[in-house]
């Protein structure tokens, strides 16, 4: 684990150092799971997940550094329409990773 921890911490410093909005990232044991996890949904074919937490469980920072040591792009589409109207029909032809919030007004 402690490899995978060194490993993992220079991927987020290679990231920090080409990336318009660098993390500061604290990288503990649980973290680097679900970072491995999120690694292995998006690399296998047709992989999605839905990730579910409270608001700064950190969500979007894992799934930003798993989609930059992937080597995908990453879009994030935030949706400030009508509960009704379903913001999540998204078709990606190429290997990108989509991040949909949702915020109600």
């Amino acid at each position: 684990m402690d490899e995978l921890g060194a490993k993992m911490g220079s991927m987020l410093d290679d990231y920090n150092a080409v990336s318009k909005r660098p993390m500061s990232l604290v990288l503990f044991p649980f973290a680097i799971e679900h970072i491995t996890r999120i690694l292995r949904i998006i690399k296998s074919p047709f992989g999605n997940a839905l990730l579910v937490g409270v608001g700064g469980s950190g969500r979007q920072s894992l799934t930003t550094l798993a989609t930059a040591i992937a080597g995908y792009g990453l879009y994030q589409v935030r949706s400030l329409i009508h509960p009704s109207i379903d913001p999540y029909l998204y078709v990606s032809i190429d290997l990108s990773v989509y991040i949909c919030t949702h915020t109600y007004v």
